[in-house]
Order: C-alpha cells, then sequence, then structure tokens
C-alpha cells in the first residue's frame, strides 16, 4: 500500500475519562479508513495525461489443467504501488483469432483455457493499467493436459432406436458443448439432409432424435462437437437402421376403476376432466378444457388396461396447454402442474407385479421466440419405454404411470407392436 503504518499510543491522564479515549481512538479510525480508502480509490481514477506503460509482467511458474494452464507471475514494487489494473494472457488459436484472459490487480495468477491438443502452448503476458496504457508483451511456453472437448468427442455413441437416432456421451466434466448431428437419408427417391444442435446439459448424457423416416431407409450421421471457446471436432460418420414399431390402437383401451388395486396400486382420483381425455387423440392444444387432472399426493399413477397383449416401444405424452388470459401465449406448456417426471412400468403376468422399465424427465426446451413452446408442447413428448438400450417391452396388457410431479395431462400415445 502507498501510505505509511501509523502506530498511535493512546493514554488516560488523570481526569481523562474513559469516553474521551474511545473518541480518540474513533477518530483515528476514521483517519485510517480515509487515507486507505482515498489511496485504493485512486488506483481507479482514469488519468488522461497518463503516457507511461507499466512494467512487463515477471513469469514465475505454471500449472497444466485439462485444456490449460495456470500462469503464475509477479509485477514490479512500482507497478504494485501505481494504477496497475490487470494483467493479461492471450494467444492465438487455430483459426488465427486472439483469445485473451485476464487477473485484476487483487492477484497473481492468471488462468487460460481453450487448447485443443495437449503439450506446450506459446502464451504472450501483458499488463495494462487504468489508463489504457500496455506493457510489451511476453512471450512464455505453457503445458496443457488433454483439452475437455478432445475427452467428449472421444465419448460421444450414435445408435439406432424407434424412429429415433439415439447420440449419447460421457459427460465427466463440468463443461458445456454444442453437438451438431448431420442426417443424410433418402425419402420418396429424394435425398434429404438436415442439422440438428444440441446443448449439454449437467444432468443428462444421451439425446432422442426422432425422424419421420421409413425404418428400412439407413440414415448417414456426423457428429461434431464445439467447445465455448469456438473449438469443434469431429466426434462420428457412421450410418445406422432405424428400428420399426407402429403406433397402438385407443380403442380397447379402458381405465380401471380406483377400487382395482394391482401389486397395492391404485388408480388416482380424479379432481376434473375425465380419465377418457387421455386417449380422444385430442389434446388441450387444440381442444379448449381436454385434459385431466387430480389432487392426490405425488406420486399417483395412471394405470391403462390396453385390452390385449402389447410389447411397447414408445410413449407420446401432451401436456396441459390451458387458455387462461393471464398467462401469455405459451399457456401452462413446460411448466405449472403439468407432469414433467414419469416413471414407466408394464405388468408381469407371470409374477403378477408391475415391472419397472424407466424414468423421464421432461426438459423445458430452449427457444427464440415464446410461440415456439406450443410448437413444441403441441407435438408432444416423446420417450422410449428403455432409453438405454431400445427394444420392446415384454407382452403386457397393462401399462402404469408414476407421477412424480404434477397434477395434470393432455393426452397418452403408445407405439410398439
Amino acid at each position: 500500500m502507498i501510505y505509511s503504518k501509523i502506530i498511535t499510543t493512546v493514554s488516560a491522564s488523570p481526569g481523562v475519562g474513559a469516553s474521551r479515549i474511545r473518541k480518540v481512538i474513533i477518530s483515528l479510525g476514521v483517519i485510517l479508513s480515509l487515507v486507505t480508502g482515498c489511496s485504493e480509490i485512486h488506483r481507479f481514477e482514469i488519468y488522461d495525461g497518463d503516457r507511461t506503460a507499466p512494467d512487463v509482467p515477471v513469469f514465475v511458474s505454471a500449472t497444466p489443467t485439462p485444456g490449460g494452464a495456470i500462469i503464475r507471475y509477479s509485477v514490479s514494487e512500482s507497478d504494485a504501488n501505481s494504477d496497475l489494473l490487470k494483467i493479461e494472457a492471450a494467444y492465438d488459436n487455430a483459426e488465427g483469432k486472439t483469445v485473451r484472459f485476464v487477473s485484476s490487480f487483487f492477484t497473481n495468477e492468471v488462468e487460460v483455457k481453450g487448447f485443443v491438443t495437449a503439450g506446450e502452448h506459446a502464451v504472450r503476458l501483458c499488463a495494462v493499467d487504468r489508463a489504457g496504457n500496455r506493457s510489451k508483451e511476453v512471450p512464455v511456453t505453457v503445458t496443457s493436459d488433454e483439452a475437455p472437448i478432445v475427452i467428449f468427442a472421444r465419448s460421444v455413441q450414435v445408435a439406432p432406436a424407434f424412429h429415433n437416432v439415439l447420440i449419447g456421451w460421457v459427460d465427466s466434466i463440468d463443461v458445456r458443448f454444442y453437438v451438431y448431428v448431420d442426417y443424410s437419408f433418402v425419402q420418396d427417391g429424394k435425398k434429404q439432409e438436415y442439422q440438428n444442435i444440441f446443448t449439454t446439459t449437467f444432468t443428462e448424457n444421451r439425446v432422442s432424435d426422432s425422424l419421420k423416416v421409413a425404418a428400412s431407409e439407413q440414415i448417414g450421421v456426423k457428429v461434431r462437437v464445439q467447445d465455448t471457446w469456438g473449438n469443434m471436432l469431429p466426434a462420428k460418420d457412421t450410418t445406422v437402421t432405424l428400428y420399426s414399431d407402429q403406433k397402438l390402437s385407443k380403442e380397447r383401451w379402458v381405465f380401471p376403476d380406483t377400487s382395482v388395486v394391482m401389486d397395492g396400486v391404485r388408480q388416482a382420483v380424479t379432481e376434473d376432466g375425465e380419465l377418457v381425455n387421455l386417449k380422444d387423440e385430442q389434446t388441450e392444444g387444440t381442444t379448449e378444457s381436454n385434459f385431466w387432472q387430480t389432487n392426490d399426493a405425488t406420486p399417483w399413477n395412471i394405470i391403462i388396461d390396453l385390452g390385449e397383449q402389447r410389447e411397447l416401444s414408445r410413449i407420446v405424452t401432451h401436456q396441459r396447454r390451458t387458455w387462461r388470459s393471464d398467462l401469455s401465449e405459451r399457456g401452462a406448456y413446460y411448466r405449472g402442474e403439468n407432469v414433467l417426471n414419469y416413471n414407466i412400468y408394464v405388468w408381469n403376468e407371470t409374477d403378477g407385479k408391475w415391472e419397472f422399465c424407466s424414468r423421464h424427465d421432461i426438459i423445458t426446451p430452449t427457444v427464440r421466440q415464446e410461440n415456439e413452446y406450443n410448437l413444441i408442447g403441441d407435438a408432444g413428448d416423446e420417450a422410449l419405454i428403455y432409453p438405454d438400450r431400445p427394444q420392446f417391452s415384454i407382452p403386457t396388457r397393462y401399462l402404469r404411470i408414476e407421477a412424480l410431479r404434477g397434477r395434470y395431462m393432455s393426452e397418452i400415445t403408445l407405439f410398439g407392436k
């Protein structure tokens, strides 16, 4: 600091009370605070007439990190007591763009990130003062470990599913990536191409991309991944043939009464709407008040008697939109009391028990405009009965949906054979 250390002794003379001593100490404390505060405030003032560049930072050491390095440095004593603002570390990436990282005056290290290859990398250090003056750049060499994007790209897997392509990965690092998937296929004798882009989350390690393509057609799939620093790597280039299933008729569906108990589980009590609304091929996206609601505490259950033995592959659930005037055009899609988390069970006739298949968490989509929620919500939310390893369920007559959150739904559709 630029001020000198002040040592003050206050003693009580005969006749001087303790209150007088406290006043003196408080006064000195205020003075010290003003001296300290003013000296630091001046550091951040802009000096229009300042044309003097700060001294160059001195490289001390560097520690490798995944895709980067932590660089430690020292500054001259004169800079430490002047208007030095920050230390900047910069390098040029593979595209020739300069990537910069800065540290404040109050630390002696700066972390650089975004290297793709492991090994040595050239970095430039520079000191910058409050007036914008820059010191000469100091070239230093740092070493980085294997980059997160390389690990991520290597883990990407592509697999076929029922009219879906599964894109999976191992995401053990808290880094966000963008996944670009390019599809190519022949439909009605014409070559079709389109691209989809996903953003990884820290809770999911796969995405299921539904394709309106005949199951017999081969699908070309190319996957590229990109990190937040703009680095992009190829991850997968393969072809898959989708599995075949069909939409199941709802004509013979029956919803058992609440008095029917199956393996300790009974139907949820209806609060509003009717259970048949869940199978009438209408959703509240187009028909107002076409929904079903319960007030049972979660978890509650919907049990469907399919009317015959079926092997299930996919499920599509539709949310309640609601048409309340106090809500936005989006309505209640992906919020409110819609069922956004649920488990799927099928009835095992041999054991007389419910057999767990999978859990599904409906993620709120990322949209650019509010009305896009309607387009996505109206289409429904699709899930595979066995998302980790797509396959048909055992032959079953009963399906059970165990709701973990929410109170209402609008429609249920099943696929299988």
